[in-house]
């Protein structure tokens, strides 16, 4: 993932595979307790009514620096619906994806697993 110097940017569209270790160290701070990640994955079968459709691969693209803004600002809305959860990061990876390959992560910590990460994480992905 991204970083800003030597401190990884907490929302950040990359090409690279998303370290999920490197997210949990990212909203981990001393009054964490708990940690809810959404990762979102690359699925090959998709079923539309009565038909399996089949994808081989997503390619996805980005305006990195615009991108980045709407994942911050995503971030701003889970702080403010859920004030409990005290750190978010977000990672979007972008390029040619296989299926299984994580195209996003969604991270929310907050002093308990009680205090709203896990729908703090499902408004993020929403």
């Amino acid at each position: 993932m991204k970083t800003s110097g030597n401190k990884p940017k907490l929302f950040s569209i990359v090409e690279e595979p998303i370290d999920l270790n490197q997210l949990t160290v990212m909203v981990t701070r001393p009054n964490i307790g708990g940690i809810c990640i959404f990762t979102g994955v690359v699925r090959g079968i998709t079923l539309l009514g009565e038909k399996n459709l089949i994808t081989d691969h997503l390619v996805y693209e980005a305006y990195a620096p615009m991108a980045e803004q709407k994942l911050q600002q995503i971030a701003v809305e889970i702080k403010r619906h859920f004030p409990k959860v005290k750190q978010v990061a977000i990672v979007q990876r972008i390029g040619n994806l296989e299926i299984g390959a994580i195209a996003v992560a969604i991270a929310c910590s907050a002093g308990h697993r009680s205090d709203d990460i896990f729908p703090a994480a499902k408004y993020g992905i929403n």
